[in-house]
């Protein structure tokens, strides 16, 4: 091979490396991660128990048609600032939130740690969606846009109305 074409693989080698590893570096979101890869393995049933340590919220329409249910721990510093959620008012509201999400068995939820750039865990969220925006505002204070509706399947094979 000549002298250009090892360039140009070395360039496209790199150009590869940044698309890959890119969203890695970005500190002004932050991700979910799935609660099941922590070794300590919170589970949505502990965060029911336990939920008196918690500002609960959820999203969606109703009680019953819920889109997710986001818990931000009361004793650290750290905030989560919600778009278009709604305060859980107890725990039976909070118990038939959970279940009803659980209940959707074609769109099963997953209960995720709301993690920044250097793993520290703000929250957590118990949603069948994958991705949710949550921009950092700062070291301490993360911003949740709101969840779409609940997924619901109109049969046919579609999701939202799609064939």
């Amino acid at each position: 091979m000549n002298r250009t074409t090892h360039h140009l693989m070395a360039c496209l080698a790199l150009i590869l490396f940044l698309l890959t590893s890119g969203c890695s570096w970005n500190t002004k979101y932050a991700r979910l991660k799935p609660s099941s890869q922590n070794t300590q393995k919170v589970t949505i049933d502990a965060l029911v128990a336990n939920w008196e340590n918690y500002v609960v919220h959820y999203a969606g329409p109703s009680i019953g048609s819920a889109s997710g249910v986001i818990f931000d721990p009361k004793n650290d510093n750290k905030t989560l600032q919600l778009q278009k959620w709604y305060p859980v008012k107890d725990q039976q509201e909070l118990a038939d939130i959970v279940r009803w999400l659980k209940a959707n068995i074609r769109f099963e939820p997953t209960l995720y740690e709301i993690v920044v750039a250097d793993n520290q865990v703000f929250g957590y969220i118990f949603t069948p969606w994958s991705h949710v925006l949550i921009k950092r505002i700062d070291e301490n204070t993360l911003w949740v846009e709101e969840l779409p509706l609940p997924p619901i399947d109109y049969g046919g094979g579609g999701v939202l109305g799609g064939f």
